[in-house]
């Protein structure tokens, strides 16, 4: 059996956060990880980057607008599965896009020079 050390990968650096890790999955907005014993991990605004079985190592890396794209995406599925347009896709989309805009907004605040000078 495979099992897997996890680590969180973010703008910053890494960390681990779990390890003898055997399944991921996605339940409801939170990546659950369960170990060899059945104990269970759960990850907010994290998705799987990578997975390296000769390493037997699985990156995740942090997402932090994925709340926010997971509704969009549930409701797409929605729409396509009834084969119907549903009002509220486009708000979910805007969601999304402003959650976007907000990230690029605190990078620009917090490392933006004049590039002028």
């Amino acid at each position: 059996m495979c099992e897997f050390k996890v680590l969180s990968k973010n703008g910053t650096g890494e960390k681990q956060i779990a390890e003898e890790i055997v399944s991921a999955k996605f339940e409801g907005h939170e990546l659950v990880l369960r170990d060899v014993l059945g104990s269970t991990v759960k990850c907010e605004n994290l998705v799987i980057s990578e997975v390296d079985v000769e390493k037997e190592s699985m990156i995740l890396t942090e997402l932090p607008f994925l709340p926010q794209l997971l509704s969009f995406i549930e409701l797409y599925h929605a729409c396509m599965n009834s084969k119907e347009y549903r009002i509220g896709i486009e708000s979910k989309w805007n969601e999304v896009k402003a959650s976007g805009d907000g990230l690029i907004r605190s990078i620009w605040k917090r490392y933006w020079k004049d590039q002028s000078e």
